[in-house]
């Protein structure tokens, strides 16, 4: 489904900081995907709010351990040699 995190905090009845806690825990999970914005109303302020796609269900084993990723690390730049003449 696709829903805004405000959206999905008034269906379940959760404040909207922890709506938006656990989207980004299942971002991080690769669960949810950012899918686009909702345009806000002409004249207000302030950005449109994030679209996400969610699945209708799932289920969270929170008995495993999971090992988090290495960081990518871009590798250094090289730097030219100067050479004296």
């Amino acid at each position: 489904m696709r829903i805004t995190v405000s959206a999905f905090a008034t269906r379940q009845g959760v404040e909207y900081l922890e709506a938006q806690g656990l989207m980004n825990y299942l971002a991080a999970r690769k669960i949810a995907v950012k899918c686009g914005t909702v345009k806000k109303v002409e004249g207000s302020r302030g950005k449109g709010s994030t679209l996400w796609e969610v699945p209708d269900s799932i289920t969270l084993n929170m008995a495993e351990e999971i090992t988090p990723a290495a960081p990518e690390v871009a590798p250094a730049p090289a730097i030219p040699e100067v050479i004296a003449a």
